[in-house]
């Protein structure tokens, strides 16, 4: 009943906000996962963002406007649940070509397991004002298991202003210590029905040999579908829903808050 009252409030504070300018530079969400399945593994998330660039509104659908006005960023991340606590921060920058630099390193404490932690590099490319290509690298270490992912990125936008489709594929491939290695393909998709209403779904398939290991890498352990929606009250104050089911397990619904200063 209290996490109730609390959720309400939040979202008539955010329908109360009045408009903001064209720019914003900072943004803030936070999120509460439920998950029914084995481990119950139920989870607070908070991401603090800070662009390098001031990030048009006016820019295509709120959605993607930092994704259309190719702004670098700074992130503080971090999750807190019974199973496992992780905090991540990560950083990109964007030059006048387009070329994409970034680097980010994460310490996650598995409950029962020794505390890992881990790093990573990307470089990539505008290809275009609305499509992006993306190659990483990600190691980590410290944990049950080393391991080190090599993958690619491409995501794209197609539409107006007010109304379009985002796509986002990624494949990478993991290879641990004592052979366990794993195969990962996600593709997600967003439909802008408006400027400020989006619906969503996803696909991440998974093979692998140590469901712990892909855990910590991808934030999944078996191959996951979901299903998302996100309404913008005004330009700075959103509210998500996720819904999302892992293969031979439970199912789990997220709420995301944002707001844009």
């Amino acid at each position: 009943m209290q996490k109730s009252r609390i959720v309400n409030a939040l979202l008539f504070s955010l329908i109360s906000l009045p408009a903001l300018a064209d720019n914003y530079s900072t943004e803030l969400n936070i999120g509460r996962s439920e998950y029914n399945g084995q481990s119950d593994d139920n989870s607070w998330q908070l991401a603090l963002t800070r662009y390098l660039s001031p990030v048009s509104t006016d820019n295509g659908p709120y959605g993607v406007n930092a994704f259309l006005s190719h702004s670098g960023y700074f992130k503080l991340s971090g999750s807190q649940s019974d199973q496992l606590d992780r905090y991540n921060i990560s950083a990109r920058t964007i030059n006048s070509d387009d070329w994409l630099m970034g680097a980010g390193a994460s310490d996650d404490n598995p409950q029962g397991d020794s505390r890992s932690h881990s790093y990573y590099l990307e470089a990539g490319r505008y290809l275009d004002d609305a499509t992006l290509a993306t190659f990483y690298y990600h190691r980590l270490e410290g944990g049950p298991v080393n391991a080190d992912t090599f993958g690619a990125t491409l995501s794209r936008y197609l539409g107006s202003s007010e109304s379009g489709l985002w796509t986002q594929a990624d494949i990478s491939r993991i290879n641990g210590s004592q052979g366990l290695d794993a195969f990962v393909v996600a593709g997600h998709s967003q439909l802008f029905l408006a400027k400020n209403w989006s619906v969503g779904a996803g696909l991440t398939y998974v093979h692998s040999d140590n469901q712990q290991m892909v855990r910590l890498i991808k934030g999944v352990q078996k191959t996951r579908y979901e299903v998302s929606s996100r309404y913008w009250f005004a330009p700075q104050a959103s509210v998500g829903l996720t819904m999302s089911m892992e293969e031979g397990d439970g199912a789990a619904w997220q709420l995301d808050l944002g707001y844009r200063l």
